[in-house]
């Protein structure tokens, strides 16, 4: 699907013009699945699928994806991803974000042992890595491409005291 389509399609589920079949009242009055998430997924062909993340394999839930499947023309990507929690209640102070935490998250400080801090972007899957992978810039995390493979990776980066 062309990206403005499946916008499109899930600004039709969210608002309520194609209804699952229970809701919970998010913060801006729209109603999602009360057992998943929606979101746009890149193709590798280049194109979008409409993205279903559902907390469970619900039985009641079936219709409801039969439906946006049906509604999708199959471009859909439905995946049972187990709880969904936000990763703080408040949001975090720069002095937060520029400790040593773990597990990681977005927005802490990290960089390449030679690079005073950056941010950790994302983290992505690639088909040939064995697991996730932290997404930042180049400059962050591989010397702007002079770094080696195998190099450490400091979080917090080493201005924000990070120094293994």
């Amino acid at each position: 699907m062309h990206l403005e389509s499946v916008r499109e399609l899930k600004q039709e589920i969210l608002t309520g013009q194609v209804a699952p079949p229970a809701t919970v009242p998010l913060d801006v009055d729209r109603p999602v699945p009360a057992h998943g998430l929606l979101g746009v997924a890149p193709t590798p062909g280049g194109g979008y699928r409409l993205a279903v993340r559902l907390t469970t394999d619900d039985a009641a839930l079936r219709p409801w994806v039969a439906a946006l499947t049906e509604r999708a023309r199959d471009e859909i990507d439905v995946r049972v991803v187990g709880p969904i929690s936000p990763l703080a209640v408040q949001t975090p102070s720069p002095g937060q974000l520029q400790r040593r935490v773990r597990p990681l998250y977005r927005g802490l400080s990290i960089a390449h042992y030679r690079v005073t801090a950056g941010t950790l972007g994302a983290f992505v899957v690639r088909a040939d890595a064995p697991g996730p992978l932290v997404l930042s810039n180049s400059h962050v995390l591989a010397l702007s491409g002079a770094a080696s493979a195998g190099d450490a990776i400091y979080q917090p980066g080493p201005a924000d005291g990070g120094d293994r």
